[in-house]
């Protein structure tokens, strides 16, 4: 008789499903001493089986791991979380320091202090350019010029082509 079947036989025994034939063939495989160890093993494996899952909750056992799941999620939806957080705090600090850069570049172009009580004053042109007029001293653009008591403004000339 071949293993599958004695294997088949036994499952059926254990299961209280085997027929007159399966039993038979089982009662002839056990006449040999050899065979007897097996099938004890088999009664036994049956038996520890048996037992655990006697006590054994199916509906406990699929909470358990659709809660580890859940939680599994929840700790990948954090660590996105946690790494989106860095990186906006690290645009957010490169901001700052590049708005800051800016502005103190331009504090660093403003003009020479000036002195109170003293003839001069500061001029800021349409383009943001700011410039010093001091008395005596002179100064030309192309839109305007000082002689260093005045400031005469060039006039443009419009022609209108018709």
């Amino acid at each position: 008789m071949g293993r599958g079947k004695i294997r088949t036989a036994l499952v059926k025994f254990i299961g209280k499903e085997a027929n007159s034939d399966e039993l038979e063939n089982l009662e002839v495989w056990l006449k040999d001493k050899k065979n007897t160890s097996k099938f004890d093993l088999y009664v036994k494996i049956h038996f520890l089986i048996t037992f655990c899952m006697i006590d054994y909750d199916i509906d406990k056992a699929k909470k358990n791991i659709q809660r580890r799941i859940d939680r599994n999620r929840k700790e990948k939806g954090l660590v996105f979380f946690k790494r989106l957080s860095i990186a906006a705090s690290i645009a957010v600090l490169i901001g700052f320091v590049y708005f800051h850069s800016t502005k103190t570049d331009s504090k660093a172009a403003s003009p020479e202090t000036i002195v109170g009580g003293s003839n001069s004053a500061v001029l800021t042109l349409g383009n943001g350019e700011q410039v010093t007029l001091e008395k005596g001293k002179e100064y030309q653009t192309a839109v305007a010029s000082s002689n260093g008591e005045e400031i005469i403004y060039k006039k443009e000339e419009r022609t209108q082509n018709l």
